[in-house]
């Protein structure tokens, strides 16, 4: 029993060490997740928090609203069903699946800017 227990719980520990992406990629799959939540749940303030510097000279917080009013719209229900990314230095690209294929997003760019991971797709 007591092994059981043990390997239930070692296994619960890995699989949210792995399914977080935090430490082995500088947190480059929690800033995914998060603009993906924020895009698709109507949060501008926090998806413009999480673009690029490059970015935000195109994508002010009233145009960043509209995009995400409409996509709350249309794609509300999507979840991320898939992740992966090719980490070069400070450059990344990020390829994440959602439950809907037409928001899949194939090869993003992603940079580095003060020690944070921002989407550079604009």
């Amino acid at each position: 029993m007591v092994t059981r227990t043990a390997a239930a719980v070692l296994s619960a520990i890995l699989l949210l060490g792995c399914g977080s992406g935090g430490t082995s990629d500088g947190g480059l799959r929690d800033n995914v997740e998060t603009y993906s939540a924020a895009y698709l749940g109507n949060e501008p303030e926090k998806a413009i928090a999480l673009i690029s510097a490059r970015c935000k000279e195109r994508i002010d917080l009233a145009t960043m609203g509209k995009l995400t009013a409409g996509a709350q719209a249309r794609y509300v229900s999507a979840r991320i069903t898939g992740y992966e990314a090719k980490v070069s230095g400070g450059l990344a690209r990020v390829t994440y699946r959602y439950t809907d294929p037409a928001i899949d997003q194939v090869d993003q760019p992603w940079a580095k800017e003060g020690g944070r991971w921002l989407r550079d797709a604009c």
